[in-house]
């Protein structure tokens, strides 16, 4: 160590000295100091000496080991190894062989370095090292020297002498083969074994021995690659080589006969396998000395496995029995080959139910386990784990306990806490609990397990599953049914996604689940489960299904009793009743199945069935070995019960008395002989013998009495019992006695819920005897105990509140009946739900108590769905859903709501009619209500029929002097005076008067206020005197009643006033006015002020006085703000809006039209008369304005509302008529005006006669039209009777006579007729010059046309003269620019031209040419105006330059005119914008449509209809610009100013279009539900604005029908496809491109379907029609050719779809150029069409 090797080697070589003479040469320590020298002689480079001294030591320790006998090349060994691996002392073999491997390392690189390193010496010493690696499993050393020996081989091979010792070579592979299967590198030891032989083979070396065992082993390595049926051949092959070198009965040929063996396993050839495993232990039989036994043990074993893989179990156990017993003797009682056939063995026990050998041979296994030490064998868990669950089959629970405990820790040791394995055997830990009532326990490892499972797999996993059933069934058993039931819900989900919906898994859960509900009374659920449970069960036919089946009917029976579904219960039970009669095991059963059968057909009514059921249960007992009088008695008193039932009195009462027999005799039975006695005495009650019926209760008391003493709860039943016959029997006061003898005993027990029931009955006979109060006390105390057991909100509680709240209505406490009605409502909406009828009924109750308290708005809403619940569903009412209904009613009219109220009323009558009789009290009610709410809403018709209705019946049935009779009355004098009969309400008022003045409980304001309305009544029918006696006498009761100072004097005052002013005492009137207005004053009532300010100015202004008038509706305007007087304040609106018409102020005019407008609409509703006159004046501001379009709309509102409202012939609505008519006349449509003025003289020619000047005006205005029209001859009759009836009634020389003859003169012009029109016009003139109207525009244009009639006669003076005198008229009434002076010019210029005079022609054509054009330059905003429409005509044919430029232009112009922010810069900022959006320009679009915007937004507000439509143009921009989300935003502003304006064509139009932008916009985004929602509001709405079958309707169809073919519902998007197609050919025929359009989406909806002829017939039109109207090469033609080509290819005509296809190609690529989609698509539906045809090259 310190580096002297000189002194190390003398000592050294004296140290070997002394060893050879002690011990030999041979010797060991020899060997150990030759390798040191060695080591020394190396280190100082003396290298020969060192390899020679390494070589002496190596073959001392050569021959050392042979003479140990430790071989390192024995064949044997192995061929054994490679069976079983024999267990080595390592740190012994390092001590055998640790030495020499040394020396071998030492002395190789010496060897290497002397000799070369590829000499036949050096392969040899690492082939020998290899070997030694080899014995010490050093497998990858060895391999490596495996592998330096053989890389010299090969080098020896490839050197000059090129020879090798193939003996040597063939060696070193086998062995490198062995080490290969060793480290279990199987293709490189094949690789190897392969080699060997074949080089073996080719050399013809002759050792056979050699040979087999290298095929052995390479059977080996295809055995472990997977190839058995080749290592079968090797085998073979090995086993017929052994047998020639050795014989028959070698060892190693009964190696080769166990690898044979497990081969044919392999291969499925079981018999096969154990012949050769037989051979195999047969040769090991007969070489015992040399055998090793592992390998008879290990092939006992594999015997055994293929015999059981027979199911021949027994042999299979010897075979294991045999190996157990070799183990132990050959080698350790514990030795670890004893483990699997142990376990082996107790397996087959358990198979063969033979449980407790079995457990002995776990409990062995496990103990060799634990001697092998090992604690944390996956082996030893497992096993642990069978043998407690075999103790728990066994049914000794304490050790199953404790072995599955011990279990459970090992597999937590082994594998850990969060393992599904360690889960399942706490799981089965938790089963054994469960099975030793250690729920909690049990429960806390099924949680455990449960949390690992979900943390570890996959939360559908079985094994969770199973885990939550174990779970459930704890959960059950511990009776928290609730949480059962949502673990066998999981598990359930679980076992059908992992076993399938008919697994026997999904049936037990089902099973399972199905109890769980049952017994959280979920019956319904319960039964879904069983009857699902049950299909499964049998589907499955399994060898023990009748008793899951019978199992599963007998639960089920039980859930459809539960459920009173007694049929089915009944069905159950029979079946469950002939499956146990089958099964021996059950018979005993069948007799409670019966006695339950029986119970059910009691229960369902069916007691002779029960009876039957009962007879025969006791026919089975009395059949039993042992008789049982207890059971016998049970069921003769169930047939008792069911005989009583069936009305077989006398054998009930039979078997009652044979059940009292029976047990009478023993004392503890006497409760049950009381309860025989009970029922007797309930079937005396039943038969009416009532004597009978006490006395058996007195019995009953008795004995209870007897049995249980004076104070028990059971004679209290009986004094209760008692009470009932009693009541029954008419002693009431008997009935109380007992039922208080009850009480006390109930409550001195504290039986809180006895004593309950007990002041129910005591209440509800008090108030049988009408003692409401002490009903009350006894009702209020038994709920006062009801909240104090069952808490305040339960249901019973409720009841008594909905008891107690009844008796308080009845008695008049409504408040306090409301608030008791109220807690019972939210107790039973809690508990029951709000549909039950419980809760209807108490809901209803109180609304009625609402209603009576005045509490109308909460009255509504709990009568709203009171009745909800009531109807139950159905159309027709019952009555209390009617007696709801008439409540909502009078509730709705209490509100002012009378459009609500109606339909309540209405459905009410149906019922209430039917119930209580058509001419009951009842019916009046509903009827009388129902007229109020017709009143109400102006519906006059509706209300005088049900208001006489509710007057006959109260007259037939209360008589003619009852108040009732009165109020009617004065409700039909209400509706007559409100539908202007006037005189019938006299009438009625009159009697009504008569009628409240008679009774003795008058009330003298009723009086009164009939007699203020009766005054009115004779204002109206012009009966001054009688309205002034009636007011006089209203006033004289007001003054009485309330005094001077009050609203209803003033009101009557008000009255007063009119009627001076009927008699033209206007300052009297006036008078009265103030005198009303001063009292107004004083009381500061603001709308009277107003009302009689109003009535004042309506007297000024009929003096002539508007200044003052309007004053005073200034003043009224300003004082009328409030709710009260809002319609005084429309009515004053109306007045100074007539007055601003006149002076020509329209925009004032029109903006108190509309303020008024909007007053009445919300006071007096939509339909009203009121609303209506205001349209009329709104209508007539708009024609002065040439609003046409928006006064026909005011003028049809006016026309429906007065049709509605005054009915056909009323001459308002002649008025409106009338104007209708011109309306129409100047939008040209003339057919329409004359209908509308005819009709309109028909009415006032009916109503005022025909020399009214009002029905001579009709006859003008239809002149009028007519010769607009261009029917002359129509409009000559016309004005000629016109013109005879003015001056019939107005005279000779009145100016409608001269409208007339100017008109007939210009209709002889038309007829050429030159002489009689000169006639007419000078006669015209004459009268105007006498009316002082000589210069009138009017007379300057009947001097031009008398003028053109001079020149036409050429009588140019006259014609001079005439269009002269024209010509100065106009000039003073026009500007010179004018086109009227400009047509004068014109015609004097043709009259110079007649005369030849060509200058003065030139002149005056040349002014009127100059007039012309500048009426026609852009400067004038009317040429602007022209501008903007030419402007979107040249936009229209893609001239957007010019366009815009002519918009510019006009732009400029207005902004000049009108003003930077006038209505015409933004309507033309607005076709700028659409002009900008068709050019694609979008950010331009939107900017030019913004601005319009904020323009109109200023001028109109936000809510107007122009902002609207502009918001709907900016939409539609963004839409197109791709912003869907905004324009979705723009739109629905849009929608909002659509429904906030007045509802018009043009609103809703844009109410229409927008809906239908976001409809499409929603599909697009595939939001489809919405989407359809928003198309059909589109369509109802262009259906009202355009008709059922308009056009418009049709492309809305085709959306919704897109957005159905995108929601996959091919039905309905055909059926809207063909509604479009029908609605489009209706409007545009049949060759239409939106014919086209629907044609083609019908024809792919076809084809869809696979209807393709019809799909191609379809498509076909659709495509001839397109070309037809767009021509042959329009992009939709293209289209519809695809359409085509992918129906004829799905057809499987791919031929024909070819010619299509390339049609197609061709349009798109000259449309579209060659780059764009529409031509890839094309393309690749070309591709796919080659392909199909087989034509590669043209489709690639």
């Amino acid at each position: 160590d310190i580096g002297k090797y000189t002194l190390s080697l003398e000592c050294y070589h004296e140290a070997l000295r002394i060893y050879i003479v002690e011990f030999g040469r041979e010797h060991v320590r020899v060997a150990d100091t030759l390798q040191r020298i060695a080591i020394d002689l190396a280190v100082t480079e003396q290298n020969d000496q060192a390899l020679k001294t390494f070589n002496d030591a190596i073959d001392i320790r050569e021959r050392l080991l042979a003479r140990d006998d430790l071989d390192v090349d024995d064949t044997i060994e192995t061929v054994q190894s490679l069976i079983h691996t024999a267990d080595v002392d390592l740190d012994e073999l390092e001590d055998q062989f640790g030495s020499i491997i040394e020396c071998y390392e030492e002395s190789i690189p010496l060897s290497s370095k002397l000799n070369g390193p590829n000499r036949p010496g050096l392969s040899k010493m690492m082939h020998r090292l290899g070997d030694f690696y080899r014995k010490t499993r050093n497998w990858e050393d060895a391999a490596q020297k495996f592998q330096d020996a053989l890389s010299i081989q090969q080098a020896l091979a490839s050197g000059e002498e090129g020879k090798v010792d193939e003996g040597e070579v063939c060696s070193i592979l086998y062995k490198q083969g062995v080490v290969s299967l060793m480290m279990e590198e199987y293709q490189q030891a094949k690789s190897c074994f392969e080699s060997a032989i074949y080089r073996r083979r080719t050399a013809k070396l002759k050792d056979s021995y050699a040979e087999a065992t290298t095929l052995y082993c390479l059977g080996v390595a295809f055995f472990h690659l997977g190839g058995n049926k080749i290592a079968m051949v090797t085998f073979t092959e090995a086993l017929r080589l052994y047998q020639e070198v050795n014989g028959k009965n070698d060892v190693l040929c009964g190696y080769a006969l166990h690898w044979i063996g497990r081969q044919e396993v392999l291969l499925g050839n079981l018999e096969q396998a154990v012949t050769w495993y037989r051979g195999a232990l047969t040769t090991f039989k007969d070489k015992k000395d040399v055998v090793d036994y592992a390998a008879v043990i290990k092939t006992l074993e594999f015997l055994g496995d293929a015999q059981e893989n027979q199911d021949d179990q027994s042999q299979a156990l010897k075979c294991y029995v045999e190996a157990i017993r070799l183990v132990r003797w050959k080698f350790e009682k514990n030795h670890p080959f004893a483990i699997e056939l142990l376990c082996r063995s107790g397996a087959i026990c358990e198979k063969q139910e033979t449980t407790k050998e079995a457990i002995g041979y776990y409990i062995d296994a496990i103990s060799v386990m634990k001697s092998c030490c090992r604690p944390n064998d996956v082996q030893l868990c497992e096993t642990t784990e069978i043998l407690g669950l075999l103790h728990q089959k066994e049914g000794n629970l304490p050790a199953a306990k404790d072995t599955l405990s011990e279990a459970y820790k090992l597999f937590e040791a082994t594998k850990g806490q969060e393992n599904e394995r360690t889960a399942i055997a706490i799981l089965n830990l938790g089963r054994v609990l469960d099975l030793t009532d250690d729920s909690d326990a049990a429960m806390q490892c099924f949680r455990e397990c449960l949390r690992v499972q979900r943390n570890v797999l996959k939360s559908d996993h079985p094994d969770v599953a199973e885990t939550l059933c174990c779970m459930g069934k704890i959960f059950a058993k511990d009776t928290t049914y609730n949480d059962a039931v949502k673990c066998f819900q999981q598990a359930l989900s679980i076992h059908r996604n992992s076993h399938g919906d008919n697994s026997v898994q999904v049936a037990a859960t089902l099973h399972d689940l199905a109890k769980s509900y049952q017994a959280v009374e979920s019956f319904d659920k319960s039964i879904v489960c069983f009857k699902e449970s049950m299909r499964i069960v049998k589907s499955s036919k399994g060898d023990d299904t009748d008793s899951e089946v019978a199992e599963i009917s007998y639960g089920m029976a039980l859930s459809h009793v539960a459920n009173d579904n007694y049929q089915a219960s009944i069905a159950c039970f029979k079946e469950t009743l002939r499956l146990w009669r089958n099964l021996a095991k059950e018979k005993n059963r069948a007799c409670d199945v019966l006695k339950k059968l029986g119970q059910v057909y009691h229960e369902s009514g069916d007691d002779g069935e029960a009876v039957v059921c009962f007879q025969q249960a006791l026919d089975i007992v009395d059949d039993r070995d042992t008789y049982d009088d207890m059971l016998t008695a049970e069921l003769l008193s169930a047939m008792g019960r069911s005989l009583a039932a069936t009305g077989h009195h006398d054998a009930a009462i039979d078997a009652y008395q044979k059940h009292i027999d029976l047990i009478k005799s023993e004392t503890e039975n006497r409760e049950l002989v009381a309860e025989s006695l009970f029922a007797m005495g309930s079937i005396y009650t039943r038969l009416g013998n009532y004597e009978d019926a006490i006395q058996h209760y007195k019995d009953c008391l008795l004995v209870r009495r007897k049995a249980f003493g004076p104070s028990d709860v059971k004679v209290a039943r009986s004094h209760a019992q008692l009470g009932i016959v009693y009541e029954k029997d008419d002693n009431l006061k008997g009935a109380i006695t007992s039922l208080h003898d009850a009480l006390r005993i109930y409550q001195g027990l504290g039986e809180d819920r006895d004593t309950i029931a007990t002041l129910k009955h005591i209440g509800g006979i008090m108030v049988k005897k009408g003692d409401l109060g002490g009903a009350l006390e006894k009702y209020a105390e038994a709920l006062r105990l009801t909240k104090k057991l069952f808490g305040s909100s339960d249901l019973q509680v409720a009841v008594l509140l909905h008891t107690c709240g009844t008796i308080l209505f009845d008695r008049g406490d409504f408040v306090k009946a409301s608030e008791l009605f109220g807690d019972c409502v939210r107790i039973r909406r809690a508990k029951l739900g709000s549909e039950k009828t419980e809760t209807g009924d108490t809901i209803y109750m109180l609304g009625r108590s609402l209603l009576e308290s005045g509490e109308h708005a909460e009255a509504r809403e709990s009568l709203t769905e009171a009745l909800e619940v009531l109807t139950k569903g159905e159309e027709e009412l019952n009555i209390e859903a009617a007696n709801c209904s008439q409540a909502l009613g009078e509730v709705h009219n209490g509100l002012e709501d009378y459009t609500s109220a109606v339909p309540y009323f209405l459905d009410a009558l149906p019922a209430r009619k039917a119930h209580y009789g058509e001419e009951s009290v009842e019916n009046a009610e509903t009827l009388y209500g129902l007229a109020n709410a017709y009143l109400n809403l102006s519906r006059w018709t509706d209300a005088l029929e049900a208001g006489v209705g509710a007057l006959e019946i109260r007259k037939i049935v209360l008589g003619e002097n009852a108040l009732d009779y009165a109020e009617s009355l004065n409700q039909v004098g209400d509706i007559q005076s409100a539908m202007s009969m006037e005189e019938e309400a006299i009438l009625a008022f009159s009697e009504a008067i008569k009628i409240y003045s008679a009774a003795s409980n008058r009330d003298a304001m009723t009086v009164a206020e009939c007699l203020e309305k009766l005054g009115s009544l004779c204002i109206s029918t012009e009966k001054i005197s009688e309205a002034a006696d009636h007011l006089r006498r209203a006033l004289k009761l007001y003054t009485e009643q309330i005094g001077g100072i009050s609203p209803k004097v003033a009101s009557v005052l008000l009255l007063m006033g009119r009627v001076e002013a009927k008699k033209i005492s206007l300052d009297h009137a006036i008078a009265n006015f103030k005198q009303s207005l001063q009292i107004s004053k004083e009381l500061h009532d603001e709308a009277a002020v107003a009302a009689a300010l109003y009535e004042i100015g309506v007297v000024l202004e009929s003096g002539g006085k508007s200044g003052e008038a309007m004053e005073c509706y200034k003043e009224a305007l300003r004082l009328s703000r409030g709710p009260a007087a809002t319609e005084i304040r429309a009515r004053t609106l109306n007045r100074t809006g007539g007055i601003m018409a006149d002076l020509e102020e329209y925009d004032e005019a029109m903006k108190a039209f509309r303020k008024a407008l909007s007053i009445f609409t919300t006071v007096k509703g939509d339909d009203s008369i009121e609303v209506a006159q205001t349209y009329h004046n709104i209508a007539g501001v708009l024609e002065a304005e040439e609003k046409h379009d928006d006064a026909l709309e005011c003028f049809l509102d006016a026309h429906r509302i007065f049709l509605e409202k005054l009915g056909p012939d009323d001459v308002a609505v002649a008025l409106a008529l009338n104007n209708l008519g011109i309306n129409h006349a100047r939008r040209n449509e003339f057919s329409k005006a004359v209908e509308f003025c005819q009709e309109a003289h028909r009415i006032r020619q009916s109503k005022l006669g025909p020399d009214n000047l009002d029905t001579v005006d009709s006859i003008y205005n239809i002149a009028n039209i007519m010769d607009d029209w261009g029917k002359d001859e129509d409009a000559m009759r016309y004005y000629m009777e016109a013109c005879e009836a003015y001056r019939r009634i107005l005279g000779e020389s009145d100016r409608e006579i001269a409208n007339c003859l100017h008109f007939i003169g210009k209709l002889h012009i038309k007829k050429g007729d030159d002489e009689e029109a000169c006639r007419c016009f000078v006669e015209a003139l004459r009268i105007l010059d006498l009316q002082e109207e000589g210069q009138s525009e009017t007379s300057g244009e009947i001097l031009f046309h008398l003028g053109k009639v001079y020149g036409r006669k050429r009588d140019f003076e006259n014609a001079l003269e005439s269009l002269a005198l024209c010509l100065r008229i106009q000039k003073g009434e026009h500007r010179e620019d004018q086109s009227h002076i400009a047509d004068t010019c014109e015609e004097i210029g043709v009259v110079y031209l007649g005369q030849k005079k060509a200058a003065d022609a030139k002149k005056f054509l040349e002014r009127a040419l100059m007039i012309h054009e500048n009426q026609g330059r852009a400067s004038t905003a009317a040429a602007a105006r022209v501008q903007v429409s030419l402007g979107l005509v040249l936009a229209e044919s893609e001239q957007f330059n010019q366009a815009l430029q002519l918009q510019k232009k006009s732009l400029t112009v207005f902004k000049r005119e009108c003003g930077e922010e006038s209505e015409e810069v933004a309507s033309t900022l607005v076709s700028i914008g659409i002009i900008h959006n068709k050019r694609v320009d979008y950010e331009e679009a939107l900017r030019s449509m913004t601005e319009a915007l904020k323009i109109r937004t200023s001028i109109h507000g936000e809510e107007s209809l122009l902002v609207g439509e502009t918001l709907n143009e900016i939409g539609q921009i963004l839409e197109e610009w791709g912003d869907s989300d905004e324009a979705v935003s723009t739109y629905e502003k849009a929608i909002q100013v659509a429904k906030t304006v007045r509802k018009d064509f043009r609103s809703r139009a844009l109410l229409a279009n927008a809906l239908k932008r976001i409809g499409s916009i929603q599909t697009e985004k595939k939001i489809y539900l919405a989407a359809l929602q928003h198309l059909n509001e589109a369509i109802e709405m262009e259906k009202i604005i355009y008709g059922d079958d308009a056009e418009e309707v049709g492309h809305t169809l085709l959306v919704i029908a897109g957005v159905h073919d995108a929601q996959d519902d091919p039905d309905s998007a055909l059926e809207t496809y063909t509604e479009a197609l029908r609605v489009f050919k209706l409007n545009l025929g049949n060759d239409d491109v939106a014919v086209a359009l629907a044609l083609n989406n019908i024809g792919i909806n076809q084809a869809h379907r696979q209807n393709y002829t019809k799909a191609l017939s379809l498509c076909s039109e659709a495509l001839r029609i397109r070309k037809l109207q767009l021509g042959d090469d329009h992009l939709d033609v293209a289209d519809s050719c695809m359409n085509l080509a992918t129906i004829l290819d799905e057809w499987g005509k791919s031929d024909q779809a070819l010619q299509f296809c390339q049609e197609a190609l061709d349009l798109y690529q000259e449309k579209l150029g060659d780059d764009n989609v529409e031509v890839a698509n094309c393309y690749q539906m070309l591709g796919h069409t080659y392909l199909k045809l087989n034509d590669l090259s043209n489709s690639m």
